[in-house]
């Protein structure tokens, strides 16, 4: 398997809860990808607009939190990457982020 297949550092790393073939990572190359365990490939990637300190999947599988270091959190849909929403309430570098065991609710 490659290093997160990118110049950064791996700064996250998490499996997608509803299928342990897949997890998702992040880098302080501003991108996230997700990754099939069996093939050892990225199935889809994007590039962000800062680095990412850290990713969690939310438990239903739909959905990617992941903290930036300018202290945005970003939540992207997990098949395509693409963004679903962004909240900055901070200026520090956000270096966790955890979804509620329901879903409902998440932590930075």
């Amino acid at each position: 398997m490659q290093a997160h297949g990118s110049q950064g550092a791996l700064t996250g790393l998490t499996t997608d809860p509803n299928d342990a073939s897949r997890f998702a990572s992040c880098s302080t190359d501003r991108t996230v990808r997700v990754w099939s365990a069996a093939n050892r490939w990225p199935i889809s990637s994007c590039t962000l607009s800062e680095e990412a300190g850290c990713v969690d999947w939310h438990p239903r599988a739909d959905k990617l939190a992941v903290g930036l270091i300018n202290g945005s959190v970003l939540v992207l849909a997990s098949d395509s990457l693409e963004p679903l929403a962004s909240i900055k309430r901070r200026d520090e570098s956000v270096l966790e982020v955890k979804w509620a065991p329901d879903g409902a609710h998440l932590a930075a």
